[in-house]
């Protein structure tokens, strides 16, 4: 689960249906259900052929929000104002947990 840090929502990640819930933090209730594609999932995940959203992490301007899906050795990036998906991006075996830095690597 994470929280947008400007308390507006709260996303849950459900790995068995392959969908993220995104809940108002202050009501508490429903807002959305973002169901993942499980197209390639691989058979060994925790949830053979789900998506299986893990890590959930969200930019600090409550822009973002990157999810490690398990079943895919993917990330997937989520516009936090339309909730629909910009990009995924290929990882290692298993993404789980997620973190996100502000910082930015150069090769200087």
């Amino acid at each position: 689960m994470a929280v947008t840090p400007d308390g507006a929502l709260a996303l849950l990640g459900d790995p068995m249906r392959s969908e993220i819930r995104v809940v108002d933090a202050r009501s508490l209730e429903l807002f959305d259900t973002i169901k993942i594609a499980s197209d390639g999932a691989i058979s060994a995940a925790e949830f053979s052929g789900s998506a299986s959203p893990e890590g959930l992490v969200i930019t600090p301007n409550s822009q973002y929000a990157y999810i490690s899906l398990q079943g895919l050795n993917q990330v997937l990036a989520l516009d936090l104002a339309t909730l629909e998906e910009v990009g995924r991006f290929d990882t290692g075996a298993w993404p789980d947990g997620i973190g996100f830095s502000p910082l930015s690597a150069s090769r200087d």
